[in-house]
This record gives C-alpha cells, sequence and structure tokens, in this order.
C-alpha cells in the first residue's frame, strides 16, 4: 500500500535531485523510499546514519579517516 506523503524542501535540492533520478531512470519517491528503508531502524541516532552517508561527498584533505573517525565520535 502506498501512502502520498507532502515535504517542505528546498527547490534548489529538488530541482538536484530530480536530475539525479532522471540520469538513473528512477522516480524521486523510489529515491526516498529507498533511502529510508535502508535506515537502520536499531540506530539511536538518525542524523549519524545520514552523515555516515554522506562520507566523501565534499573532497577536503585535512579530513582523513583518522580524523573523521576522531570527528565522528564528538
Amino acid at each position: 500500500m502506498t501512502t502520498k506523503l507532502t515535504l517542505t524542501i528546498d527547490a534548489k535540492v529538488i530541482e538536484d535531485a530530480k536530475k539525479y533520478c532522471g540520469e538513473r531512470n528512477i522516480s524521486l519517491s523510489e529515491l526516498i523510499e529507498d533511502y529510508l528503508k535502508d535506515i537502520d531502524k536499531s540506530d539511536k541516532n538518525p542524523k549519524k546514519y545520514l552523515v555516515d552517508d554522506m562520507i566523501g561527498v565534499i573532497h577536503n584533505p585535512s579530513i582523513t579517516p583518522e580524523n573523521w573517525k576522531r570527528l565522528r565520535h564528538k
């Protein structure tokens, strides 16, 4: 069963997400549903999951794997 969901998201984020989905031939709904299905329901900190998922998105030479582990656990 599917249910309609209304979200308020920055227009640029939506534009970029639609472009991403178009390049992969999937719908934005599929992308969001798949992402939500992947969230570890037992994790008590969902923001941590999101941050872990974004590793490598921004290139910053000062953030080494060792630094990342230290920063992540603060």
